[in-house]
């Protein structure tokens, strides 16, 4: 339930998380739908009761929230810079919504105080902890107020029932937290390179179009390196793996000691690394480049290709053909073969 905001396009890293809160999106809807049904059948058992107009009137607010929430897209929702806002506003207005039920009803002894629940496990799913929290605190103050405000039936009652809701918000919170740590082991195992913990290839490529969409936005420059090391094959086929991983790490980690905290490092394949240098001139990757080149020069020789955002190519395509041209080109001036 709740107002959608305008919407604008944020940063992403991870698209299986963004399909995933998509889809929390029509689970709420869709629960709201069936409590609005259940509320509907229990206003008209207890016409007899006061305020029932108010509590239909509630109802249908509720589920004219819902049709619009479903005529945006859910990933739009999701994609959006206030994607955390809508949804922390979303559960708020819920809580709020629950809580003039419970008012029009009798106050403590509603049923609609059971719906309590509901609100901190939707956010439970996916919402960051904070937000998990703020929804639990506002349930539960809420149920308070509204149960000593209107006809109170004791104390002991309304603490009974408080505490119980806290308690249940609390295991919200734990699976919040747990979901939340799972998840980040999981999308980064996902997308990193288990030999030299550098990005792999999915990985890389979603740093880079998220780089991409910061630098479009706020207009400033960007790097790619692609560096492929030379005659790599002779190493495997005269030292064996064992040798040839220890290289790879190695060259991971002295390419990664030569770059800034906000750059990334990616394996691509084999004996094929990529850097992203976010707000990074021509002239600063070709100085990063050379240095790189410098540091494995201890052990190995590298070929290093160089594209600049937007001079050589405005998407991750075009600053990948022209880093790799530019690496062949390399390459075949220096009389190396094209791969390793």
């Amino acid at each position: 339930m709740g107002v959608v905001a305008p919407f604008q396009f944020a940063r992403v890293d991870d698209v299986s998380e963004l399909r995933f809160r998509a889809g929390t999106i029509k689970i709420g809807t869709r629960m709201t739908l069936v409590v609005c049904g259940g509320g509907l059948v229990y206003a008209l058992a207890t016409s007899e009761r006061p305020n029932r107009v108010v509590i239909g009137a509630l109802i249908a607010l509720a589920l004219a929230s819902v049709v619009t929430i479903r005529l945006v897209e859910a990933e739009a929702i999701v994609r959006s810079r206030w994607r955390e806002a809508f949804f922390l506003a979303w559960s708020l207005v819920d809580v709020a919504i629950i809580g003039v039920l419970q008012a029009c009803d009798g106050g403590a002894r509603s049923p609609a105080a059971f719906l309590y629940v509901l609100p901190t496990a939707f956010a439970a799913l996916s919402y960051p902890m904070p937000a998990v929290v703020v929804i639990s605190l506002a349930n539960v103050a809420t149920y308070t107020a509204v149960s000593v405000l209107v006809d109170p039936p004791g104390a002991a009652y309304i603490l009974f029932v408080a505490a119980t809701l806290a308690c249940a918000a609390g295991l919200c919170v734990a699976q919040a937290r747990h979901a939340a740590r799972q998840r980040a082991e999981l999308a980064r195992a996902s997308r990193t390179d288990p030999l030299t913990d550098a990005l792999n290839r999915r990985g890389f490529e979603e740093r880079l179009d998220a780089e991409l969409g910061e630098a479009r936005r706020g207009g400033t420059a960007l790097g790619l390196l692609v560096l492929d090391l030379d005659d790599f094959k002779r190493v495997n086929d005269t030292h064996g793996h064992a040798a040839r991983d220890e290289l790879l790490c190695w060259v991971a980690g002295t390419v990664r000691a030569a770059l800034r905290p906000v750059d990334a490092l990616g394996r691509l394949g084999g004996d094929e690394f990529a850097v992203v240098l976010p707000r990074a001139s021509r002239s600063d990757a070709l100085e990063v480049a050379e240095r790189v080149r410098g540091l494995l020069a201890r052990r190995v020789r590298a070929t290093v290709g160089v594209a600049a955002f937007p001079a050589d190519g405005s998407d991750r395509e075009d600053l990948h053909r022209h880093a790799d041209a530019e690496l062949y080109r390399e390459k075949r001036a220096s009389g190396v073969p094209a791969r390793g």
